[in-house]
């Protein structure tokens, strides 16, 4: 686990923010071709990438990155996400929803079979709003192709197979705490500010239920996710140095107003400290390809 000062970070931010904000988008895209190049490698006897972190790691983007950069290296790459084969609920009440149990886990893996086969398979369309398949895409991979699938449970051999002669593994999450003042920002808090900001902008969620929320989702990675990062033959740390002078803007004044009688009021309390301490980064300086764009909008990939 890496740490870092977040007086150092404003630091850089007040002397160069688009300069500072350049390097560490350097140091996220050269971690990615690293990567790449080692899947490389291995193209023909593992051509499938599974690729999961807990909820707000960066899984989407990061995937979005990886294909990017091998389709750039003259690899035709997919993306898939394991979303697409949760199964239709007809009601959500006392259904756990972040086990593996809301997957088609039986299609899911023959799907990996013929993957790996390059046989022609149906992906399901899965419809949130309405808890329900919406058609299919069909995709039939090529000899020197590459499929990358990501997903929560995508490490999950009760989920994916035991079978790892043909797949490649990839574990990501933001992995540095960030120390302010005398207190530190753990690991899990900045996904849930990355959180805050998708979910009030993107899900019209608001900021308690999102907080109030946030104690089950990280039961279910402590129970369902973290214990497969074993598994990974890659580990990514997808903290972004300035990101959370980023979110300081989008977050704080939602933090502000939760009510001092709301049992997330202290939790609010301790974010709106962390984000009072950050430098505020201008939102125009985010580049449209960065992965906190995958948070506060305006990102060149389709989600």
């Amino acid at each position: 686990m890496n740490q870092v000062k977040l007086e150092e970070i404003n630091y850089q931010i007040k002397s160069d923010a688009e300069g500072y904000i350049t390097e560490c988008e350097k140091a996220y895209a050269d971690r990615i071709n690293e990567i790449a190049e080692s899947i490389m490698s291995c193209i023909i006897s593992r051509p499938i990438i599974l690729l999961s972190g807990p909820s707000g790691a960066g899984k989407t983007t990061t995937a979005l990155k990886i294909e990017m950069q091998l389709d750039s290296m003259g690899i035709e790459t997919h993306t898939i996400s394991m979303d697409n084969y949760f199964t239709p609920l007809e009601s959500e009440e006392g259904v756990d929803l972040e086990a593996p149990a809301r997957l088609d886990i039986p299609l899911l893996q023959r799907h990996l079979v013929k993957i790996a086969n390059c046989e022609e398979i149906d992906i399901p369309i899965f419809n949130f709003k309405h808890q329900s398949r919406d058609g299919f895409v069909k995709l039939k991979r090529k000899r020197n192709d590459l499929v990358v699938i990501e997903g929560i449970h995508a490490l999950n051999p009760e989920v994916t197979g035991y079978n790892t002669d043909f797949t490649q593994h990839i574990y990501l999450s933001p992995d540095t705490r960030v120390k302010y003042r005398d207190k530190s920002l753990k690991r899990a808090e900045i996904r849930l500010l990355r959180r805050l900001t998708r979910d009030s902008f993107f899900r019209n969620r608001s900021f308690e239920d999102t907080l109030s929320l946030f104690s089950k989702v990280e039961e279910g990675a402590n129970k369902y996710i973290i214990p497969y990062k074993g598994r990974a033959d890659f580990l990514i740390d997808t903290f972004i140095p300035y990101e959370i002078g980023a979110y300081r803007s989008f977050d704080i004044k939602g933090l502000s107003e939760i009510s001092n009688e709301s049992a997330q009021k202290p939790h609010a309390r301790e974010l709106y400290s962390a984000l009072e301490s950050a430098e505020p980064i201008n939102e125009k300086l985010v580049p449209a390809n960065s992965l906190v764009r995958e948070f506060i909008g305006g990102s060149v990939f389709n989600y």
